[in-house]
């Protein structure tokens, strides 16, 4: 059944835009009338006499009511067509969708007006070539981009909206590559898929951030050209609730025999890196130089890595113990997922990360966001850093120890002038007696509900 609402957005306010939701297609836009909501009517005629210009918006809202109600009904058996843009046309007939050519052609329009408005320049001429004080404002947004392309991100940029320039003229760029004539009205649901596959191939995606920003940007593109944007979906941010595996778990993850070797490769990777304790930016930044032999009359001779690390600059001393050391040797490197050209993807990491989870049968509730959901749908890279830390600091209650292990600053180190021999001899006993522990203790149905 078809249902019309109008309502005033803002009912405390002053004076607020009229909106109107349509049912059962859920969805709502402006009407482009605005009222003091102190004058609102639940139903028609909408607004009372008292309002001081009662007669055009009763005449208005009640047209509108009308044309959205008899048009909506057309839609009844075909629901998904019904889209906010196609309720924003019923309510201004003459809108109409923008064309600034393909998509190459509209950025290059967009983007100075984008920067110019972020950095209120809208008083310039943006068109006017000779305009010598835009012209200067404009070198500097193009060294500034420049600067900020080449990745040395210790200097904020003073062009504000500039990261946001750059990121939609990396979008640009992807789709241009990927069909040089596309226009806004070409992206659609059919052509999405083949695009996500394209830039796949192309290797083009290195993380889920990357992926997000350009769901994000498209829909923007979408928007800019008043066209439906809802229905591109935009990944969640990058998780980062505090969960972790529990030891049992992280072995079922080790001995798991995968159908693909490249799940198992994932799957691996996160298994040493629970006991490595590494950042994404430090496990894919390791050289030879990296790790050094080492020798201790507890333990005998083993490799730690010495590091400083990309994100803090602060040196971080971690000694392999004999799991991560064995599954280092049976693929002669840690197992990183990589593209076609060899450089390291943390979206593919992620993505077969899941799926080793899901083939491994670790069906535990994790809660994530105030919900209990299955492990392997939120799971990332990250979450091997805080399986790591909870472990060690679970056998040795040594809040210092877990801080080394991760590579934080400390207040009150004691570790800081101890031989690395000694924090090596601390990390491996605590090791030793997390694996014999975990094989005698079954873990799984703590916190399961």
């Amino acid at each position: 059944m078809i249902s019309v609402y109008l309502y005033p957005d803002k009912p405390k306010a002053k004076k607020t835009v009229v909106m109107v939701w349509v049912s059962p297609f859920k969805i709502r836009a402006s009407t482009g009338i605005s009222v003091n909501p102190k004058y609102w009517l639940k139903d028609k005629p909408f607004v009372s006499t008292k309002h001081p210009r009662y007669e055009y918006i009763r005449t208005k809202l009640i047209d509108l009511d009308g044309r959205i109600f008899n048009e909506a009904i057309q839609y009844e058996n075909r629901p998904k067509e019904f889209t906010l843009s196609v309720l924003q046309t019923i309510i201004n007939p003459a809108r109409k969708v923008k064309d600034n050519g393909n998509i190459k052609d509209w950025f290059n329009q967009w983007r100075w007006e984008f920067l110019a408005s972020k950095n209120k320049l809208n008083h310039l001429d943006v068109n006017a070539e000779n305009n010598q004080v835009y012209q200067d404002w404009k070198k500097q947004v193009l060294h500034k981009e420049r600067y900020n392309l080449r990745g040395k991100e210790e200097l904020k940029s003073q062009i504000k909206g500039l990261n946001t320039y750059v990121a939609m003229r990396t979008t640009v760029g992807w789709i241009t590559k990927f069909s040089e004539q596309t226009k806004a009205q070409d992206i659609d649901k059919e052509w999405l898929p083949e695009f996500y596959q394209f830039i796949y191939a192309e290797s083009e995606i290195r993380s889920s951030n990357s992926i997000r920003l350009l769901q994000s940007n498209l829909k923007k593109i979408l928007k800019e050209h008043q066209l439906p944007s809802e229905w591109i979906e935009v990944v969640s941010a990058a998780e980062t609730e505090t969960f972790d595996l529990y030891w049992p778990e992280v072995l079922k993850l080790k001995d798991t025999m995968y159908a693909d070797p490249l799940v198992a490769e994932a799957a691996h990777t996160f298994v040493i890196n629970c006991q490595l304790c590494l950042r994404w930016s430090d496990l894919t930044s390791l050289t030879p130089a990296s790790y050094l032999e080492i020798n201790t009359r507890k333990h005998g001779a083993f490799k730690a890595i010495i590091k400083k690390q990309v994100k803090t600059e602060y040196t971080t001393y971690i000694p392999i113990p004999p799991m991560a050391q064995a599954l280092i040797d049976r693929y002669g490197r840690i197992p990183i997922p990589r593209n076609q050209d060899g450089s390291f993807n943390n979206w593919y990491y992620w993505k077969r990360l899941k799926e080793a989870t899901q083939e491994a049968k670790l069906e535990r509730k994790v809660l994530y966001k105030g919900k209990l959901v299955p492990l392997h749908q939120v799971i990332s890279g990250h979450n091997s850093r805080q399986t790591g830390a909870s472990r060690i600091f679970e056998v040795t209650r040594n809040d210092a120890l877990k801080e080394k292990l991760l590579g934080h600053k400390f207040k009150n180190d004691p570790y800081t002038k101890v031989a690395p021999g000694i924090i090596a001899d601390e990390l491996l006993s605590a090791w030793n007696l997390i694996e014999a522990e975990g094989n005698k203790q079954d873990y799984f149905f703590i916190g399961n509900s």
